[in-house]
């Protein structure tokens, strides 16, 4: 159950790293088919917003209080 839990901490940090190598990809294969240059910005644009979806609800649940408060 370990595996699960570091997974989940290292998702955004994978998701960014993985998101910008699509992204610098479908600009450097911007010319060539366009069919596939779409898929690699629509992927890379889902990763990088895995990441800061994840990172907003961390923030609005640290802001409305949601989660554990220090005494």
């Amino acid at each position: 159950m370990e595996w699960f839990f570091l997974l989940i901490a290292y998702l955004p940090i994978f998701s960014i790293v993985v998101g910008f190598g699509l992204l610098m990809i479908g600009f450097i294969l911007k010319k060539t088919n366009k069919k596939k240059v779409t898929g690699f910005f629509v992927a890379g644009g889902v990763c990088i917003g895995i990441c800061l979806l994840a990172y907003g609800v961390f923030f609005l649940i640290g802001a409305l209080g949601v989660g554990p408060v220090p005494n």
